[in-house]
């Protein structure tokens, strides 16, 4: 069975997930490695993925998938950030930030998600002063 995730489910979850296939199911040859969500998408489409543990949201009618965590968006700036001491952050008051998302090509739900989160909190992060997404 080949099985591929996004690289930080690596941290605690899918080791627990494969640990506890292979009580249940020693018989099983199972080859793991990292790809994009667009990367496992892709194959999984293709067949030569049996399993995908991704990022959503996943608009693709043909995958039937099902939510295994959630997780919470966060924002990382530095100690000496006038934000720092907040225990919580408006999205607005990061519209002049110099913002850094990973590029669309990896995970395109995820970052349209985060482009939609940011219109709605009345900026464009495209248009935003000093924004940017990394190559």
């Amino acid at each position: 069975m080949m099985i591929s995730t996004v690289s930080s489910a690596w941290h605690g979850l899918l080791p627990r997930i494969l640990r506890e296939y292979r009580e249940h199911y020693p018989e099983v040859e199972i080859s793991a490695t990292s790809m994009s969500t667009t990367e496992q998408i892709e194959r999984l489409l293709t067949g030569s993925l049996d399993v995908g543990v991704l990022r959503s949201p996943i608009d693709q009618p043909a995958l039937e998938t099902e939510v295994m965590i959630s997780d919470s968006l966060m924002v990382a700036i530095p100690a000496r950030h006038p934000l720092a001491d907040r225990d919580q952050i408006e999205l607005r008051w990061l519209e002049d930030e110099h913002l850094v998302i990973f590029p669309r090509r990896y995970g395109p739900g995820g970052y349209d998600l985060i482009v939609e989160m940011c219109i709605e909190a009345g900026f464009n992060t495209g248009r935003s002063r000093r924004s940017r997404s990394t190559p």
